[in-house]
């Protein structure tokens, strides 16, 4: 990052090299390893279906379910950050643009980073949205966490020592 005319952004040919960069590790290796890996998944669920003959598990549909969706998601998210990172690149020599131009590819830079951040949060809700387990899961660690932290109350009562003539502090828990 360089400081020029008030304004901290990289420069010449730094910023197409970094924008190549960050669309293969941003855009391109994250999508294509949750996509093999996901398949290489789904193959070893149907492969442990037709090897033991036992229709395939509830469990199975719905981590097939959820790994797809995820999949479409992260690429669905990349593509916009991955195409903003490249137009920017290839547009930056570009000194004739207009404000409104401008204006427009900043608020465009702000979609397409805010959609990469979403991935790290996405998951979540995908799988409360669409794993009824998961669902399950959370509630109970939700309701575990309220019952055993925010119900749990001490309450201290002095209490009087007949023998030591003071009073004694002891807690009760409610």
């Amino acid at each position: 990052m360089d400081l020029r005319n008030g304004v901290c952004d990289m420069f010449g040919i730094y910023k197409l090299i970094y924008a190549i960069y960050q669309i293969i590790v941003s855009g391109l290796l994250p999508p294509i390893f949750m996509s093999v890996f996901s398949i290489l998944t789904i193959i070893s669920l149907h492969e442990r279906h037709h090897t033991n003959q036992i229709r395939v598990k509830q469990s199975d549909q719905q981590l097939t379910r959820l790994v797809i969706v995820e999949v479409i998601v992260n690429v669905l998210t990349a593509i916009p950050y991955s195409a903003n990172l490249l137009y920017g690149a290839l547009t930056y020599f570009v000194t004739n643009k207009s404000t409104q131009r401008l204006e427009i590819e900043s608020f465009i830079t702000f979609i397409a980073q805010f959609m990469i951040y979403f991935v790290g949060i996405a998951p979540f809700y995908l799988f409360f949205l669409i794993s009824k387990g998961f669902r399950k899961e959370f509630i109970n660690l939700l309701v575990n966490f309220y019952y055993k932290h925010i119900l749990r109350r001490v309450r201290v009562v002095p209490e009087r020592d007949p023998q030591a003539n003071h009073f004694q502090i002891t807690q009760t828990r409610h």
